[in-house]
């Protein structure tokens, strides 16, 4: 069992059993338009969560499992850039 400090590809949202992950449009039809809810609704939380006074929404998505389905470790699905520039 590797330490957990180590990342396991085997437990990933992309496994396909009992699990599905779709992308969704961030900016177009009703996904982008409840993105853009969300971030107005949320944006100072966002903002403080993030600690930038522009937070940008870089994926939009969602994971449904199902009875059955694996479980999962705990991940950061980005990663962050140091240097915005």
């Amino acid at each position: 069992m590797p330490r957990p400090s180590q990342p396991r590809h085997d437990l990933s949202t992309r496994q396909p059993f009992r699990r599905r992950h779709q992308a969704l449009p961030a900016r177009t039809g009703a996904s982008g338009g409840a993105a853009r809810l969300m971030q107005r609704r949320l944006g100072r939380l966002l903002a403080g969560a993030t600690r930038s006074a522009a937070p940008r929404l870089i994926e939009c998505g969602f994971l449904s499992s199902f009875p059955g389905a694996r479980a999962q470790a705990f991940h950061a699905d980005t990663t962050p850039n140091p240097d915005p520039n």
